[in-house]
């Protein structure tokens, strides 16, 4: 579990909006290039629900759970990759179907399922956030000299 603190920003209804600062992890992380554009260490938003009754203005201690994050991983990063070459694979079995280039038709099912993952993607990703388990947790409220302590780590 990785511990992190953040500013409400924002409350609506059960849950609030949260802004934190990238995880202290992602400075050191590879693939920071493709989730943070430039690389360019910024703020995250995230969207928590309010099991702590947080108000706007409150600086608050979360929980991301490491699960979630490999889940998470695995769904935006692997899942089109092996659409892509499980429609490829189609494409080659079935390319005596078609009067094309068997590399052609290879090509055309690779890419309309990696395409298609992305829309399963978009399908899923609802039904995860309404997990417990794929979502932060708030823990507890801190005071402003926490929060800045949490920064300087």
């Amino acid at each position: 579990m990785s511990l992190e603190t953040g500013i409400v920003v924002e409350k609506n209804g059960a849950t609030v909006r949260v802004e934190a600062e990238a995880h202290h992890a992602c400075a050191s992380c590879e693939a920071k290039h493709i989730c943070i554009p430039g690389g360019e260490i910024k703020k995250r938003s995230l969207v928590i629900h309010n099991s702590i009754g947080a108000e706007p203005g409150d600086y608050v201690e979360f929980i991301v759970r490491e699960q979630s994050v490999v889940a998470s991983s695995v769904l935006i990063y692997l899942f089109p990759v092996i659409a892509l070459v499980a429609g490829s694979m189609l494409g080659l079995s079935l390319d005596h179907l078609f009067t094309i280039d068997e590399d052609l038709t290879a090509g055309i099912f690779g890419l309309a399922a990696f395409l298609f993952s992305f829309l399963i993607i978009r399908l899923i990703t609802p039904l995860l956030t309404e997990k417990a388990s794929f979502m932060p947790e708030l823990t507890r409220k801190i005071s402003e000299e926490e929060y800045c302590n949490s920064l300087n780590k």
